[in-house]
């Protein structure tokens, strides 16, 4: 019952090896399973807004930008990692097309936030645009929509910072 506990024979690659993601597509691709990189990175508590204040700071102080499904405000906080928060309202649509849009704007985050730079909160607000579409759509707009607001790393930044290393 309740939560499988994570043990070493119980990894979460190995939870998530049968799972399929937003697009239907399976983890578990011919045989390989996906790096524990990508398939266990979760978007914490710390990644994401969730207090108010700092929705209001966003909307009141930072700089908006609207894509075909996204609209995006991006507030510059000094530093730390870039953070997200999430909104949909009532005109996307039903309960679980919103569901569905929050689910598709946070990964689409989580999978590029290493793109992104640091010391930002972005605010994702839906559109209605968003319902249906896919998870590489929603990327792909993020992605414009960030280069639009100059918080995409240049490649040449995203290759050292994978690679653990630093400039000085």
């Amino acid at each position: 019952r309740g939560r499988p506990r994570i043990t070493p024979r119980n990894s979460c690659l190995e939870r998530e090896a049968g799972r399929p993601d937003m697009d239907g597509n399976s983890l578990a691709l011919k045989g390989q399973i996906m790096s524990a990189s990508t398939a266990c990175t979760r978007l914490s508590r710390r990644m994401r807004i969730v207090r108010t204040d700092r929705f209001t700071d966003a909307y009141e102080h930072g700089r908006c930008i609207k894509g075909r499904m996204l609209t995006m405000w991006i507030v510059q906080t000094g530093g730390g990692a870039p953070r997200l928060g999430v909104v949909t309202g009532r005109k996307v649509g039903k309960a679980v097309e919103r569901v569905r849009a929050r689910r598709l704007m946070r990964e689409a985050f989580r999978i590029n936030r290493s793109r992104l730079i640091d010391g930002v909160d972005i605010v994702l607000s839906a559109r209605s645009a968003i319902v249906g579409a896919k998870r590489r759509d929603v990327e792909a707009e993020l992605m414009l929509l960030a280069k639009k607001t100059g918080t995409l790393r240049k490649m040449s930044e995203v290759g050292s910072q994978m690679s653990g290393e630093t400039s000085s």
